[in-house]
Protein backbone atom coordinates (compact mmCIF):
# COMPACT_ATOMS: atom_id res chain seq x y z
CA UNK A 1 0.00 0.00 0.00
CA UNK A 2 2.87 2.39 0.81
CA UNK A 3 4.46 1.67 -2.55
CA UNK A 4 1.25 2.54 -4.37
CA UNK A 5 0.89 5.76 -2.38
CA UNK A 6 4.54 6.64 -3.08
CA UNK A 7 4.08 5.98 -6.81
CA UNK A 8 0.95 8.16 -6.91
CA UNK A 9 2.74 11.03 -5.15
CA UNK A 10 5.66 10.74 -7.58
CA UNK A 11 3.36 10.74 -10.60
CA UNK A 12 1.50 13.84 -9.43
CA UNK A 13 4.77 15.64 -8.65
CA UNK A 14 6.42 14.78 -11.96
CA UNK A 15 3.32 15.64 -14.00
CA UNK A 16 3.32 19.13 -12.42
CA UNK A 17 7.00 19.58 -13.28
CA UNK A 18 6.36 18.31 -16.79
CA UNK A 19 3.52 20.82 -17.31
CA UNK A 20 5.72 23.70 -16.15
CA UNK A 21 8.53 22.66 -18.48
CA UNK A 22 6.07 22.27 -21.34
CA UNK A 23 4.71 25.78 -20.68
CA UNK A 24 8.26 27.20 -20.68
CA UNK A 25 9.13 25.34 -23.89
CA UNK A 26 6.00 26.67 -25.60
CA UNK A 27 6.79 30.21 -24.55
CA UNK A 28 10.43 29.90 -25.60
CA UNK A 29 9.30 28.89 -29.10
CA UNK A 30 6.98 31.91 -29.22
CA UNK A 31 9.86 34.17 -28.12
CA UNK A 32 12.23 32.74 -30.74
CA UNK A 33 9.72 33.31 -33.53
CA UNK A 34 8.81 36.75 -32.15
CA UNK A 35 12.46 37.84 -32.06
CA UNK A 36 12.98 36.69 -35.64
CA UNK A 37 10.03 38.76 -36.82
CA UNK A 38 10.79 41.67 -34.49
CA UNK A 39 14.49 42.10 -35.32
CA UNK A 40 15.34 40.15 -38.46
CA UNK A 41 12.16 40.90 -40.39
CA UNK A 42 11.19 44.24 -38.76
CA UNK A 43 7.61 43.01 -38.89
CA UNK A 44 4.90 45.65 -38.64
CA UNK A 45 2.67 45.82 -35.56
CA UNK A 46 -0.21 44.09 -37.33
CA UNK A 47 1.93 40.96 -37.88
CA UNK A 48 3.28 41.00 -34.32
CA UNK A 49 -0.24 41.33 -32.92
CA UNK A 50 -1.76 38.61 -35.08
CA UNK A 51 1.01 36.06 -34.55
CA UNK A 52 2.27 36.64 -31.02
CA UNK A 53 0.43 39.16 -28.90
CA UNK A 54 -2.53 39.01 -26.56
CA UNK A 55 -4.88 41.97 -26.75
CA UNK A 56 -7.98 42.60 -24.72
CA UNK A 57 -10.98 41.60 -26.81
CA UNK A 58 -12.49 44.61 -28.51
CA UNK A 59 -14.83 45.21 -31.40
CA UNK A 60 -13.99 48.83 -31.98
CA UNK A 61 -11.99 49.30 -35.20
CA UNK A 62 -10.66 52.68 -34.04
CA UNK A 63 -9.26 51.13 -30.85
CA UNK A 64 -7.58 48.36 -32.85
CA UNK A 65 -6.05 50.90 -35.24
CA UNK A 66 -4.79 53.07 -32.35
CA UNK A 67 -3.31 49.98 -30.62
CA UNK A 68 -1.51 48.97 -33.82
CA UNK A 69 -0.07 52.48 -34.21
CA UNK A 70 1.08 52.51 -30.58
CA UNK A 71 2.68 49.06 -30.81
CA UNK A 72 4.36 50.03 -34.08
CA UNK A 73 5.82 53.17 -32.47
CA UNK A 74 7.01 51.27 -29.38
CA UNK A 75 8.49 48.48 -31.52
CA UNK A 76 10.48 51.02 -33.54
CA UNK A 77 11.70 52.62 -30.33
CA UNK A 78 12.78 49.30 -28.81
CA UNK A 79 14.48 48.27 -32.07
CA UNK A 80 16.38 51.56 -32.19
CA UNK A 81 17.61 51.12 -28.62
CA UNK A 82 18.53 47.43 -28.87
CA UNK A 83 19.21 46.57 -32.54
CA UNK A 84 22.95 47.16 -32.24
CA UNK A 85 23.14 44.73 -29.29
CA UNK A 86 20.95 42.04 -30.84
CA UNK A 87 22.78 38.95 -32.06
CA UNK A 88 20.57 35.96 -32.80
CA UNK A 89 23.44 33.55 -32.08
CA UNK A 90 23.98 34.97 -28.58
CA UNK A 91 20.34 35.27 -27.48
CA UNK A 92 19.40 33.68 -24.19
CA UNK A 93 15.72 33.38 -23.26
CA UNK A 94 15.53 33.19 -19.49
CA UNK A 95 12.46 32.80 -17.26
CA UNK A 96 12.51 35.73 -14.83
CA UNK A 97 12.77 33.40 -11.82
CA UNK A 98 16.09 32.07 -13.18
CA UNK A 99 17.53 35.47 -14.10
CA UNK A 100 20.82 36.24 -12.37
CA UNK A 101 21.67 39.93 -12.72
CA UNK A 102 22.64 42.55 -10.14
CA UNK A 103 19.97 45.15 -10.96
CA UNK A 104 17.03 42.79 -11.40
CA UNK A 105 13.74 44.73 -11.30
CA UNK A 106 10.65 43.53 -9.47
CA UNK A 107 7.45 42.69 -11.34
CA UNK A 108 5.47 41.52 -8.31
CA UNK A 109 2.90 38.77 -8.80
CA UNK A 110 3.43 38.69 -12.56
CA UNK A 111 7.05 37.53 -12.38
CA UNK A 112 6.12 33.94 -13.19
CA UNK A 113 4.96 35.21 -16.60
CA UNK A 114 8.03 37.30 -17.41
CA UNK A 115 10.94 36.23 -19.62
CA UNK A 116 14.18 38.10 -20.14
CA UNK A 117 15.99 38.34 -23.45
CA UNK A 118 19.70 38.44 -22.69
CA UNK A 119 22.69 39.04 -24.91
CA UNK A 120 25.76 38.00 -22.96
CA UNK A 121 25.28 39.67 -19.55
CA UNK A 122 22.80 42.35 -20.57
CA UNK A 123 19.01 42.13 -20.66
CA UNK A 124 17.80 43.88 -23.80
CA UNK A 125 14.11 43.14 -23.37
CA UNK A 126 11.56 41.69 -20.96
CA UNK A 127 8.45 39.95 -22.26
CA UNK A 128 5.27 39.61 -20.22
CA UNK A 129 3.04 36.66 -21.11
CA UNK A 130 -0.60 35.79 -20.74
CA UNK A 131 -1.00 32.11 -21.51
CA UNK A 132 1.23 31.53 -24.55
CA UNK A 133 0.81 35.01 -26.01
CA UNK A 134 2.90 38.10 -25.36
CA UNK A 135 0.98 40.66 -23.36
CA UNK A 136 3.77 43.23 -23.55
CA UNK A 137 7.33 43.67 -24.81
CA UNK A 138 7.67 47.21 -23.44
CA UNK A 139 8.69 47.71 -19.83
CA UNK A 140 9.97 50.68 -17.90
CA UNK A 141 11.30 51.54 -14.45
CA UNK A 142 11.45 54.81 -12.56
CA UNK A 143 15.11 54.31 -11.68
CA UNK A 144 17.14 51.66 -13.46
CA UNK A 145 20.13 50.11 -11.81
CA UNK A 146 18.57 49.62 -8.39
CA UNK A 147 17.89 45.98 -7.44
CA UNK A 148 14.24 45.36 -6.64
CA UNK A 149 13.12 48.61 -8.26
CA UNK A 150 9.54 48.10 -9.50
CA UNK A 151 9.24 47.45 -13.22
CA UNK A 152 6.05 48.12 -15.17
CA UNK A 153 4.75 46.81 -18.47
CA UNK A 154 2.68 48.78 -20.93
CA UNK A 155 -0.27 46.47 -21.64
CA UNK A 156 -2.82 46.87 -24.43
Amino acid sequence: MRKILFICVCLVTFSGISKAQSKDQGRVKVVQAFLTDFYDNSAPAKVLIEKYMYLKPTQNADTIRLTQMTIDTLAKSVRTLTQSKYDRKKVQIVPFSELKIADKPSFGEGEKNVYAIKIEDEVIMYLFFRQNRILSFYHFQKQKGRPGEPGFFLVF
